[in-house]
């Protein structure tokens, strides 16, 4: 919200930026993590890496909440929680 109790709109663009910028590193790290973890199927794989991704996703969100820094739109975290 803005200081003056409205909502404020976020952009297409910064959706499709901060969803590339969770999704394509919690694909590469479940890729990773079935290469050389073998015992971990794909689906154990994903759901590893994007718990990581999530917990560091949230974690930087709240480090510059205080701060004048885009962060991360609500529909993102919500998609990595949920998704």
């Amino acid at each position: 919200m803005n200081a003056d109790g409205r909502q404020r709109r976020v952009s297409s663009r910064t959706l499709l930026t901060a969803g590339s910028m969770t999704f394509v590193p919690a694909f590469a790290a479940a890729l990773l993590l079935h290469r050389y973890v073998p015992a971990l199927d794909w689906m154990q794989s994903w759901l590893a890496a994007v718990t990581v991704i999530t917990f560091l996703t949230y974690g930087y969100d709240k480090l510059i909440a205080g701060t004048s820094a885009t962060r991360v739109p609500e529909k993102v975290l919500l998609t990595l929680a949920f998704g």
